[in-house]
């Protein structure tokens, strides 16, 4: 690392990850990367810690969230997959939260961090198949006395 390079810390926390199919949480840090004597902002960063001591540094000079998506490419590249609510394609920011690390979701009634675990979702919801196959296995499991959930 450069001496020129200052990582400045704004928050730390552990981020889930899966790692080659096993869920492993990871110190992360996210904060402003400065430059020289003055201390002078150059972009955002988001570290993530994996427990081999492997680092993987998102950047971006703009957007927190941006140099989230950066980490999480570089993780993939890695066959690791982040689980964030930052990465949901729903996460919001509003004018006040930007860059903040805060944002919305829908379904949430409140202000939730980037880093945080998404809240759980059926996805398939809206999918006819599905919803005929789940109701089929309910009846079924009613007439023949075995449970329908496992």
């Amino acid at each position: 690392m450069a001496n020129w390079k200052h990582y400045e810390t704004h928050r730390r926390g552990a981020a889930c990850v899966i790692d080659h199919e096993q869920v492993r949480d990871a110190p992360y840090e996210m904060g402003a990367l400065t430059t020289g004597r003055q201390r002078c902002f150059h972009r955002h960063f988001v570290k993530v810690t994996m427990p081999d001591g492997a680092e993987f540094i998102g950047q971006d000079p703009y957007n927190i969230r941006a140099a989230l998506f950066d980490l999480d490419r570089q993780l993939e590249a890695h066959r690791c997959i982040l689980v964030a609510a930052g990465i949901e394609p729903e996460f919001s920011e509003s004018g006040l939260s930007h860059n903040s690390g805060y944002g919305y979701l829908p379904n949430v009634d409140h202000a939730i961090h980037m880093m945080d675990l998404p809240p759980p979702r059926l996805r398939d919801w809206d999918n006819d198949e599905l919803v005929s196959k789940l109701i089929g296995e309910a009846v079924g499991g009613m007439f023949s006395g075995k449970p329908s959930v496992t």
